[in-house]
């Protein structure tokens, strides 16, 4: 591929290709936004939020997903339980994640960490309700990427609309 063809990191940032995807994607995400809203307007600011809200949600996911596979296998903690409580922590490391690098919010933490935790709690019931159900169905850690992935777009699309307006 050739500078500028698509699928290049936005030029206006000084990036050239793809070899600098790590700092693009850990920069503070306001000048790709601005970038976006000029090249792809409403679109192309949703698309550089949502793939970072993924992969920073994958990031507390997978952290949940250890952390389950250790509580239930080595500690032997019942499964239910222990998806609660480690959905829980995931959560903090999510919040974090997100303020930070997805919306790089300037929002007050007293503000905006108890609409992400609202949120979380709605999260908690899907992910105990879906977990639930589908245990009796699938291996429990596929039940939880399945409910994770529900979790995931309503997230998403709360948080975006109500803890992090942009």
């Amino acid at each position: 591929m050739h500078e500028g063809e698509a699928g290049d990191i936005p030029k206006a940032r000084g990036y050239v290709g793809r070899s600098n995807w790590s700092h693009w994607l850990l920069s503070a995400p306001t000048s790709s936004l601005d970038q976006a809203l000029v090249t792809g307007g409403l679109q192309g600011l949703l698309s550089v939020q949502l793939v970072r809200y993924f992969i920073f949600g994958s990031c507390a996911a997978l952290l949940q997903l250890v952390l389950l596979f250790l509580a239930v296998e080595i500690f032997d903690v019942q499964k239910i339980l222990a998806s609660c409580v480690t959905f829980v922590i995931a959560v903090g490391v999510n919040y974090f994640l997100q303020y930070h690098f997805t919306f790089s919010s300037s929002a007050n933490h007293h503000e905006a960490f108890p609409k992400f935790f609202a949120i979380a709690i709605l999260g908690l019931f899907l992910n105990w309700l879906i977990f639930s159900t589908l245990i009796a169905f699938v291996y429990y850690l596929i039940a939880q990427a399945i409910a994770l992935l529900v979790i995931f777009m309503v997230n998403f699309i709360l948080n975006r609309t109500l803890t992090f307006r942009t």
